[in-house]
């Protein structure tokens, strides 16, 4: 088994409601709204680029410095071909490949241009992902397997890491009604981000790694636009008894 240490850095590379009532019918947005930036203070913030109304780069700043970035390539068709993360001054990259029904099958992991890992993804009747599965290059056994389960309403409600004999990672989220500005990027994105449609109100995270588990608990209070498009969030996060409060503005192509 794995270090818990060399465990968090492996998955942090690779991961990075019921019917709808009254209040949650909105007016029609006259076209879908493009993120271009989340900004959570004045040094830490996301930055979304776009060509031909494309995702082409997505930039996370924190204290003011670019310490992670993804670059986005096409096929002539407009499928989504490669991605290459900047992490820390390293270069990764994910090459995709798809299946008979246009989903994303497989991608090759690569680290400064060596193949590292390879993935396996798995859908369900829905053409939702439900599984994801981690390789090393030349085997067979899976190092990691990502499983989720979704709402009728498409939202993934519980998400689960196993290594190779045990469960070590479980989040559940619970959601708004509204627009999750991630998920109208979702064919140029393949981030858990994107997977969902709505926006998540309750998250509880639970990391077992060593003895004593490592409990995170994230509440979002919203303000929205007046298509369903978060304006703004507070998030009030508890990691392991520690509190925290942040505020979080979205703002969108005009």
């Amino acid at each position: 088994m794995l270090h818990p240490s060399i465990k968090f850095v492996i998955i942090f590379l690779f991961i990075l409601v019921s019917g709808c009532r009254e209040e949650d019918f909105i007016s029609p947005a006259p076209n879908s709204k493009k993120i271009l930036k989340i900004i959570q203070n004045s040094s830490d913030y996301n930055i979304f680029t776009y060509s031909n109304d494309r995702l082409m780069r997505f930039q996370t700043f924190s204290s003011g410095e670019n310490n992670f970035s993804i670059s986005l390539f096409y096929t002539e068709s407009n499928f989504l071909r490669r991605e290459e993360r900047s992490y820390n001054k390293q270069l990764q990259s994910f090459d995709f490949h798809y299946d008979e029904k246009l989903r994303i099958s497989s991608s090759d992991f690569a680290i400064e241009g060596t193949n590292i890992y390879y993935l396996k993804y798995y859908y369900d009747q829905k053409n939702r992902l439900i599984k994801n599965e981690q390789y090393r290059k030349d085997e067979s056994i899976p190092l990691f397997r990502t499983e989720y389960n979704y709402d009728q309403n498409d939202n993934v409600i519980e998400k689960r890491v196993y290594d190779e004999t045990d469960l070590i990672q479980k989040h559940t989220y619970r959601y708004d009604g509204k627009i999750n500005p991630y998920y109208e990027i979702r064919n140029n994105l393949f981030y858990d981000y994107t997977f969902s449609k709505n926006n998540v109100l309750e998250e509880y995270d639970t990391l077992y790694y060593g003895i004593t588990p490592y409990t995170m608990t994230i509440k979002n209070v919203y303000t929205y636009d007046e298509y369903g498009y978060p304006s703004s969030k507070i998030s009030d996060v508890e990691e392991s008894g520690n509190k925290k409060s942040i505020a979080v503005t979205y703002h969108y192509q005009n």
